[in-house]
């Protein structure tokens, strides 16, 4: 799957860059994601994962899915 075609399931995503990336999945823990995926930012009660999207995109993820704008 590419992001053009999880903008079809989600149209209300702000989508930017290269929409024609393939996505090898989904990971909300920076720690565990792998080339290929998309990294979901989640800010909960006591941790809030915005933080540690650097190490994401260290770590491989081509793509973030964020709560608020964030600046990379």
């Amino acid at each position: 799957m590419n992001a053009s075609q999880i903008k079809i399931f989600y149209p209300e995503l702000n989508i930017s860059g290269d929409t024609n990336v393939e996505v090898s999945g989904i990971e909300i823990d920076s720690r565990k994601v792998k080339a290929g995926n998309i990294f979901v930012a989640i800010k909960g009660e006591n941790f809030d994962s915005h933080t540690k999207i650097d190490e994401a995109l260290n770590n491989g993820a081509i793509g973030v899915v964020t709560e608020r704008d964030v600046s990379i």
